[in-house]
């Protein structure tokens, strides 16, 4: 299995890589700083199908923009997975804090049970993929979900920090609107009514521009305190990065809040977070270090919000 970013699809760097499965998740206004447009980026992407030279199966989001264009793409074979009555697609979708489950429905199948030991339910269309891609070459969907019953997330990417608190927190590597408009949307669902979803924002620096104010209104919408904070910087002011995603907070939606340190702005949401509550903070995910204007420094956002839950006890 080999993953192919679109930078390097375009730049030959997978060249005479001729897989018989190629499959997309989904496609989003992301590296367009490089790409130009976004049609660019979904040609850029639609290269990997190109790659199974008229031969093989390539594996669809039949849910995604991107279908009607990658659909025409001559393949031996089409696997869609998403809408109802495609391939494969999920019904009864439930998350809590831990885990998300669904059950998997399609044209040649019943109700197989799909159960992760992760929480969003954005994660539960990743593995629809996932599983789409294993059944185009013929491994049965019961198969596929039973093994990933045992698997767990990646560093930093929803990862839960559970140091006994009351209120869950993750740490989440969320930088383009639509990762945080899932990973807002999968808390909000997992809260329900009796909790607020609580967000760390922010932007890097040097790159898309146009996508800073379209967090900050994304986290408006979804979340009722948003605090926005610094990112890395790339060369670019911190300060001015934070301003342009501010620009984009309704304070008539959301609780919000400029706290530039990001330590600080942690420990604010920490402190009035209450029980049931979810903090979620996006941007810097698995990083090890931080990237300011004077140098990088060490940060591991996971051990930072872990030393903070500690220092509140």
């Amino acid at each position: 299995m080999v993953e192919m970013s679109s930078h390097g699809l375009v730049q030959g760097r997978v060249l005479c890589t001729y897989p018989k499965v190629a499959g997309i998740t989904n496609t989003a206004p992301e590296h367009l700083d490089y790409h130009g447009s976004m049609e660019q980026y979904r040609t850029d992407k639609g290269k990997i199908f190109t790659m199974l030279r008229g031969k093989g199966i390539k594996v669809l989001n039949g849910n995604d923009e991107s279908y009607e264009q990658y659909k025409n793409i001559r393949t031996e074979r089409t696997f869609v997975f998403g809408p109802k009555n495609s391939d494969l697609a999920l019904e009864n979708i439930h998350a809590d804090p831990h885990s998300s489950s669904a059950l998997i429905v399609g044209k040649k199948y019943d109700s197989v049970p799909l159960r992760l030991a992760i929480p969003g339910t954005f994660n539960l269309e990743n593995a629809l993929c996932a599983i789409a891609c294993t059944g185009a070459v013929g491994i049965p969907v019961e198969t596929s979900a039973e093994a990933l019953r045992s698997f767990r997330s990646l560093p930093g990417r929803m990862e839960s920090i559970d140091e006994g608190q009351d209120f869950s927190v993750f740490v989440d590597f969320a930088v383009s609107p639509q990762a945080y408009e899932k990973t807002l949307t999968a808390l909000r669902t997992m809260v329900g009514n009796t909790g607020r979803v609580m967000v760390l924002c922010s932007s890097c620096g040097d790159r898309m521009r146009e996508k800073r104010s379209a967090i900050g209104r994304i986290c408006s919408e979804l979340a009722d305190i948003t605090v926005v904070a610094e990112d890395e910087t790339y060369g670019e002011d911190p300060h001015a990065v934070l301003e342009e995603v501010w620009s984009g907070v309704d304070e008539s939606k959301t609780d919000a809040h400029k706290i530039f340190d990001r330590k600080e702005a942690i420990t604010f949401l920490f402190k009035h977070a209450k029980a049931g509550d979810a903090v979620v903070l996006c941007g810097m995910g698995p990083f090890s270090t931080m990237t300011k204007l004077e140098g990088r420094i060490p940060w591991d956002e996971r051990e930072v919000a872990r030393e903070v839950l500690h220092s509140l006890e």
